[in-house]
């Protein structure tokens, strides 16, 4: 049986009954929109539990400010990186741009912990309240994180899992950053353990709801 239709009569039938595609805000913009509305998740708890007394003490320690900014700054960084990661075509030389800053973060810390060990020996590993830090850090995560995740769904995603995984570690170090603000630690080390284990926790499940999104599309799409 033969066809009587040429390319340009059968283009035309299909692309006939097509509906015209919103197009979206440049990464950089709606990740900007999203940092704000982080920020002020952020500041909200900070206001709503207070400013710590001892922030100037804490801040003079050793990888006190180091450890405060690099945070806040791997927070921006893995946004704009994850917002830029959900558009096809992207590089992936998106997911090195948070490497620096996220290295000084680990050096701000760790450096705290070690000045904390030389004080406090053993000590320093008491729970004590650091428990505090790892729910803060996950409840703000997940607050946070929902709007996060269902903006960048609007993108096509290529590569999910890495995108949600930006994005937790956006979320979660926005949070350990403004948990610096208003949550005082009596036992620094325990503080970092749990810090490390919060925004590796929000890191994972972002990946995981990533791999599950990713699924969903590739079936949606078959």
């Amino acid at each position: 049986m033969g066809c009587d239709m040429n390319t340009d009569d059968l283009i035309a039938q299909l692309s006939g009954d097509a509906r015209p595609v919103r197009r979206l805000a440049p990464p950089a913009l709606r990740a900007a929109l999203w940092l704000a509305g982080a920020l002020a998740i952020m500041a909200a708890l900070v206001a709503y539990h207070g400013i710590r007394p001892d922030l100037g003490a804490a801040l003079a320690e050793p990888g006190g400010w180091l450890s405060l900014v690099s945070a806040a700054a791997t927070g921006v960084a893995a946004t704009f990186a994850a917002f830029h990661l959900a558009i096809p075509g992207t590089s992936r030389g998106w997911l090195l741009v948070p490497l620096p800053v996220a290295l000084l973060w680990a050096s701000g810390l760790g450096l705290g912990c070690y000045d904390e060990w030389l004080r406090q020996g053993p000590a320093g590993l008491e729970l004590g309240e650091a428990y505090d830090c790892f729910q803060a850090i996950v409840l703000t995560s997940l607050l946070a994180g929902a709007p996060l995740l269902v903006m960048l769904r609007f993108g096509r995603l290529i590569r999910p899992v890495q995108t949600a995984a930006m994005g937790g570690l956006a979320v979660a170090s926005l949070a350990s950053a403004a948990l610096e603000l208003f949550h005082r630690g009596d036992a620094r080390i325990m503080d970092v353990i749990w810090h490390v284990a919060a925004v590796t926790l929000i890191v994972a499940l972002s990946s995981g709801s990533g791999a599950v999104a990713g699924r969903g599309a590739l079936k949606a799409s078959v």
